[in-house]
């Protein structure tokens, strides 16, 4: 877990635990609002290099896709999507629309293919601008065979909550 990460979290867990307490009588809602904008303030401190950044960026996209590839089933039609924590809540939204949409089959929203390739690639140049980032994964069917045949796919990523998460899959 990334060093970003890991306050955002401690932080958020505290937020929890002075809240409960508030509800619970041991701390005035004043006391309460004086801790969240410190730890607001703390939180907005926290910053990584632009490279510690795309490294971020490049992690979440391979731990989807390696999470993604192991799933024991289909992970659309399971909907175990829906609380991946590596997608925006809108991407979810965009994915389970375009699903519904298919009459007569269909494909992979997220590989762009209709088969599971051998090998997703993610490639190291990250295009960032701000709080958004991009990033080139080719997949391989038939990898490192005289039969090998690739794709790209286009991943875009926004930073929410302290955390890269998968907006879009572009496929080309």
């Amino acid at each position: 877990m990334s060093r970003r990460r890991s306050v955002v979290t401690l932080i958020s867990i505290a937020l929890v635990v002075a809240g409960a307490a508030t509800q619970a009588g041991c701390t005035s809602v004043r006391a309460l609002a004086e801790y969240r904008s410190v730890a607001r303030e703390a939180a907005s401190e926290i910053s990584l290099s632009p490279e510690e950044q795309n490294a971020e960026a490049m992690k979440t996209v391979e731990d989807f896709y390696s999470w993604y590839l192991s799933y024991p089933g289909n992970v659309v039609a399971d909907g175990a999507h829906r609380s991946s924590e590596y997608l925006t809540g809108s991407f979810v939204e965009q994915v389970d629309e375009l699903v519904a949409s298919f009459t007569q089959g269909g494909y992979d929203p997220f590989l762009c293919a209709q088969d599971r390739p051998g090998e997703v690639r993610v490639d190291e140049q990250v295009t960032r601008s701000g709080d958004e980032a991009t990033i080139l994964v080719r997949e391989a069917w038939n990898p490192g065979t005289e039969y090998e045949m690739t794709t790209d796919v286009v991943v875009e990523l926004e930073m929410a909550d302290g955390v890269w998460k998968i907006s879009n899959i572009i496929c080309q």
